[in-house]
C-alpha cells in the first residue's frame, strides 16, 4: 500500500516590498505536544520558490498522529530569521498545498539593544571558551500575581541544574544571559511563598519566543454552567485513569485558571467553568494536564491530550482506582460495602457481606480498570479497618 504523499510548494517574499527572498533555507517541521519531527528542507529559487515533500513515516509516530501540524523554520546560514510554529498549518491532509511565508525586516523585528559596529573588528582564533547564550521572553501572569515575580531558568526538566536568575520588568518581560549554551530550558517561577513551574515535557527552545503562563494551580475558580470536554490518554491509546487537568485562558498579557477536574476510568473529564469570567468572547483555552502532585506536565491548545506512556501510566492501581471512583463523585467506602462505625463515626467497618462476582464486575465497569486491579484494592480496603491503618 502507498504511503500518503504530502507536498508543500512555496514562496519566501519580504513583508514590507513583496520582493521574493531567494537562497535561504527553508525547513519544515510537525508540531507535537513533545518532540517536533523534521519533515524537510528546501533552498528558494531566485523567485522565492520552493517545494518541500514527505510521507506519514516522517512523522507518524503516534497512533493519533494522522495529520501533520506544519510550521516553517526559514534561516540565513545559521542564523534563524522566522519560525512560524506559533501559527502552523493544522492537520494537513495529503496533497498538494501552496503556502506564502513573509519575512520581517530583521532589524524592525529584533531591534539591538547598542548600536551595530559598521566594521567589527577580527575576533582572531576561535576561542575554546563557550559562547554565551541569551533566553528573553515574556511572562503572562494571571491577575491575583504581582509584578514581584523571580524566574530561575533550569537545563533539565527535574529542576537540578540552575542556569541562573531573572525578575520581570512592569511589562512582564525578562532577559537572562547564560554562561553556556544548552539545547532545552525549564523555568521555575516564586512570588513570595508561592511557587510554580513551566510544563515539565514541553521545554523551551533558546533562541525561540519564549511565553510563559503563571497562574496559581490552587486558586479557587468560578464554576458555571459551561463545560469544556477534555480527554487523556497514552501513547498506546490507552486512557490515562485519575489524572489533573485544568482550564486555563490565556489573553494578551493576562491568563486565568477557569476550571478543574480528574479524568474518569475512560481518561475523559468534564471541567465546569463561568462564561461571564472569560476575558474575551473568543477565548484562547488551553488544557493543562498534570501529575498526581499537581505539577503541570503538558499545555494544549487542543482538547486531546496524549501523553507518554511512562507518564500516563505511573500511578499504582491503587490510585488508579481511587482516582476513578473521586472522578465520578462516588464513596470508595460506601462501593465496597465499608460503612462508617456506629460506635465512632470516624472510623468504618466492613459489611457482613462479602464481595461476589457481580460486585467486582460493577466495580471494573464504573472504574474502567482491570478486575484483578479492582479485586486487590477491595481486598486491601476490607483490611484496613481491622489492621487500624
Amino acid at each position: 500500500m502507498d504511503k500518503k504523499t504530502f507536498q508543500v510548494r512555496g514562496q519566501v517574499i519580504d513583508h514590507r516590498s513583496s520582493e521574493p527572498r531567494p537562497s535561504l533555507r527553508v525547513e519544515a517541521w510537525d508540531k507535537d505536544l513533545v518532540f517536533h519531527d523534521f519533515l524537510g528542507s528546501a533552498i528558494p529559487d531566485a523567485q522565492g520558490h520552493f517545494e518541500i515533500s514527505f510521507d506519514v513515516s516522517h512523522f507518524k509516530e503516534l497512533i493519533f498522529d494522522r495529520y501533520p501540524d506544519v510550521f516553517f523554520k526559514v534561516f540565513d546560514g545559521k542564523k534563524l530569521l522566522l519560525d512560524t510554529r506559533n501559527s502552523v498549518l493544522r492537520n494537513l491532509s495529503a496533497g498538494v498545498h501552496d503556502v506564502v511565508i513573509e519575512l520581517p525586516d530583521v532589524a524592525e523585528a529584533c531591534p539591538p539593544t547598542e548600536p551595530e559596529s559598521p566594521s567589527p573588528p577580527d575576533p582572531g582564533p576561535p576561542s575554546s571558551e563557550p559562547k554565551p547564550q541569551q533566553l528573553r521572553g515574556t511572562v503572562v501572569l494571571s491577575p491575583d500575581f504581582t509584578r514581584e515575580v523571580q524566574l530561575e531558568a533550569f537545563a533539565d526538566a527535574e529542576l537540578t541544574e540552575s542556569l541562573g536568575e531573572v525578575s520581570i520588568d512592569t511589562c512582564g518581560r525578562f532577559t537572562l544571559e547564560l554562561a553556556e549554551s544548552v539545547s532545552a530550558v525549564w523555568f521555575q517561577w516564586s512570588e513570595g511563598e508561592q511557587r510554580g513551574r513551566s510544563p515539565k515535557l514541553q521545554p523551551f527552545l533558546p533562541g525561540s519566543s519564549i511565553r510563559l503562563n503563571v497562574y496559581r494551580r490552587w486558586s479557587e475558580p468560578a464554576r458555571g454552567r459551561e463545560r469544556f470536554q477534555a480527554a487523556v490518554h497514552s501513547t498506546s491509546g490507552r486512557p490515562a485513569v485519575g489524572v489533573p487537568v485544568a482550564l486555563l485562558e490565556v489573553a494578551l498579557k493576562r491568563c486565568q485558571l477557569l476550571g478543574d477536574a480528574l479524568t474518569n476510568g475512560n481518561g475523559d473529564a468534564i471541567i465546569s467553568y463561568d462564561a461571564a469570567a472569560l476575558f474575551s468572547q473568543r477565548p484562547d483555552l488551553r488544557l493543562v494536564v498534570l501529575d498526581v502532585y499537581g505539577t503541570p506536565l503538558v499545555e494544549s491548545t487542543d482538547s486531546t491530550v496524549v501523553l507518554p506512556g511512562t507518564v500516563a501510566h505511573t500511578n499504582t492501581a491503587f490510585d488508579q482506582v481511587a482516582r476513578a471512583f473521586k472522578a465520578e463523585g462516588i464513596s470508595l467506602f460506601q462501593l465496597l460495602g465499608i460503612q462508617p462505625s456506629a460506635s465512632d463515626p470516624s472510623t468504618y467497618e466492613p459489611s457482613s457481606c462479602a464481595l461476589d462476582e457481580q460486585d467486582l464486575r460493577y466495580l471494573t465497569e464504573r472504574s474502567g480498570l482491570p478486575v484483578q486491579s479492582v479485586a486487590t484494592y477491595a481486598a486491601a480496603m476490607r483490611l484496613a479497618p481491622s489492621s487500624g491503618v
